[in-house]
């Protein structure tokens, strides 16, 4: 990974190597965004001009017993990158552990360990 190694975490996060953040996430759904005074985002990583200030939904879902963490990209001119495919609104993708995904230009990394 670039940017420095995320350290073990028990609580399903988002990292963000270049800023060496951690922002935790919870239980229900919540947006990600951009970090900027007008954002509102319920999580906001970067500063980032390429990001939304609403960028992405994540929900937490549970099935057959288990909790899964689900992302969804808000807006079609700004998708979520993941492994260099491109994902845009109405489509849902189950993050697993490792997935480095990228807003605008900051590369995110979700971690459940």
């Amino acid at each position: 990974m670039q940017g420095g190694q995320p350290t073990g975490t028990t609580t399903p996060s988002l990292f963000v190597p270049s800023y060496n953040i951690r922002v935790q996430l919870h239980s229900g759904s919540q947006t990600v965004g951009r970090k900027s005074s007008d954002s509102t985002a319920d999580l906001k990583l970067a500063p980032d001009l390429y990001m939304s200030r609403q960028h992405a939904l994540i929900r937490e879902v549970m099935k057959d017993g288990k909790k899964f963490f689900v992302l969804e990209a808000l807006k079609a001119e700004n998708p979520v990158f993941i492994n260099k495919k491109a994902y845009f609104p109405g489509t849902k993708i189950i993050l697993k552990n490792g997935c480095t995904m990228v807003m605008g230009k900051t590369q995110v990394i979700f971690e459940n360990k």
